[in-house]
């Protein structure tokens, strides 16, 4: 019994960090979507998340765009709100 109240916080710990690198990868997949509805070639991009915030059905992100392969190139900064719409995160 006291090995499993041990465990139990750990494993907590380890489900709220796995659930919250989900959010974040969906709602950076909204912001894809959001680019390649908008005719950007996303395939020569590298989009890196630099922050998100959540507030329930919303979020914050910035972003940093490269051209990909080009590891030395002075990225490009862009802010997004998103919403949780129908499953999915989508940029008003």
């Amino acid at each position: 019994m006291r090995l499993i109240s041990s465990l139990l916080p750990i494993l907590c710990l380890a489900a709220c960090q796995h659930g919250g690198q989900n959010n974040t990868d969906a709602v950076r997949q909204g912001v894809i979507d959001y680019l390649t509805k908008g005719n950007f070639n996303v395939g020569a991009m590298d989009v890196k998340v630099t922050s998100v915030q959540f507030n329930g059905d919303q979020a914050d992100m910035a972003v940093a765009v490269t051209p990909k392969g080009q590891g030395g190139a002075m990225p490009m900064a862009f802010s997004y709100h998103l919403e949780h719409q129908n499953n999915k995160w989508v940029v008003m």
